[in-house]
């Protein structure tokens, strides 16, 4: 059957699974859900033509960061969209 990750879905990743993930982050790494005070900051768009509400904004501070979470939302089906200014 095919599911598709979302909060909430069966094949989302368990509470237990998203803390064991980030516990691999550095120290200086952010995670914000929708729940924190610094999530709504973390969506404002650079282009307001393109915006969206992300389930989770990883503010990564290593290319290590980075590399865990592509392969834990890999390892999940999660999809994946980046932010950047474009001009920097």
């Amino acid at each position: 059957t095919f599911c598709l990750p979302t909060p909430g879905s069966t094949c989302w990743p368990s509470s237990e699974e998203m803390s064991k993930w980030q516990m691999t982050l550095s120290p200086a790494a952010n995670v914000y859900s929708p729940f924190d005070v610094a999530y709504s900051p973390a969506i404002v768009p650079m282009n307001f033509l393109k915006t969206g509400t992300p389930a989770y904004v990883v503010d990564a501070a290593t290319t290590g960061d980075l590399v865990k979470t592509v392969q834990f939302a890999a390892a999940h089906r999660i999809r994946v969209v980046t932010k950047c200014s474009g001009h920097d």
